[in-house]
């Protein structure tokens, strides 16, 4: 899913993981992908 404005991805960056909701592109700072479980570790971007 793609975020915006600014203050929800950094939130995201930040909380994501508790939802299991990931960043996953390094140069996509407003994409975020179910990743991981509830409160996982979210794997390494590409």
């Amino acid at each position: 899913m793609d975020i915006g404005p600014r203050d929800a991805d950094r939130w995201l960056i930040r909380h994501g993981s508790r939802y299991g909701l990931c960043q996953t592109y390094s140069n996509e700072l407003w994409h975020f992908e179910l990743a991981t479980t509830p409160g996982g570790t979210c794997p390494p971007m590409s």
